[in-house]
């Protein structure tokens, strides 16, 4: 379990680096600002191809075992899927409208998000919660919040075999913290990838834009929260870490 210590000593890291940081941010920003422009029209292109192959496989359903039919629908999906993150991940640099709301609730709705997005697997999804009532409250965007988790669960199911996902949440209060801890019994992270996994466009997963965890990091740390990336025996984990309601920083 993450101490409230380190995270105090990850915090005076970010604070002495907030200027590399900004700029970052900002050169980062201005990239996905002028790549958005266009993204709107070329998803649109795409999911244009995408229902084209939908009419087509229902027409001739022979279609949709050929290799190359297979490949554009693919491919087309992909793009979709692209250009939706490259639009989630500027809009998690943004505040958004903020409200009170209760962990409890972002954390049933993420779940439901995740079994709806991943509908035709069998999903385990265990949620051990500890918090008591009292103190599950954030003052957060609830949105954000629940994309960031939602990121993180997407990740864990990739991870594991499409016949064995299996996932387990378990929320607790840690001094000042609400703590989750997301596990999973997939492969794990790769040495690299532990390092890099809050990177934009970091990724060892083919046909994917290493988005996901990026998002999920923006949208913790601008919460005053953190994340940390680990292995355990039987797969890999996520802890994160957002400040009570009555806790959080002037």
């Amino acid at each position: 379990m993450l101490k409230y210590e380190d995270y105090q000593k990850i915090n005076e890291l970010r604070e002495t680096n907030k200027e590399v940081y900004d700029l970052i941010r900002k050169i980062t920003d201005f990239a996905l600002k002028s790549a958005s422009l266009g993204c709107h029209d070329l998803r649109n292109h795409a999911g244009l191809i995408s229902s084209y192959c939908q009419l087509i496989t229902m027409t001739d359903p022979s279609m949709a075992q050929n290799p190359y039919f297979q490949k554009i629908e693919l491919s087309s999906g992909n793009l979709i899927q692209l250009f939706d993150e490259i639009a989630q991940f500027r809009y998690s640099f943004t505040n958004g409208d903020l409200c009170e709301k209760s962990i409890k609730e972002i954390l049933k709705k993420t779940i439901r998000t995740t079994r709806e997005k991943f509908s035709e697997l069998t999903l385990t999804i265990t949620l051990k919660d500890t918090i008591p009532a009292e103190q599950s409250l954030l003052w957060c965007n609830a949105d954000h919040i629940c994309s960031a988790f939602c990121a993180i669960l997407t990740n864990c199911v990739e991870a594991c075999p499409p016949d064995s996902v299996n996932i387990t949440i378990q929320s607790s209060v840690s001094g000042n913290f609400m703590e989750v801890c997301i596990a999973d019994t997939g492969h794990g992270f790769s040495e690299e990838m532990l390092e890099k996994a809050a990177l934009p466009f970091e990724t060892d997963k083919k046909n994917h834009s290493g988005l996901g965890l990026s998002i999920a990091s923006t949208v913790i740390y601008k919460h005053n929260g953190n994340l940390k990336f680990s292995n355990t025996s039987a797969g890999s984990q996520v802890t994160i870490l957002l400040p009570l309601q009555n806790y959080l920083p002037n």
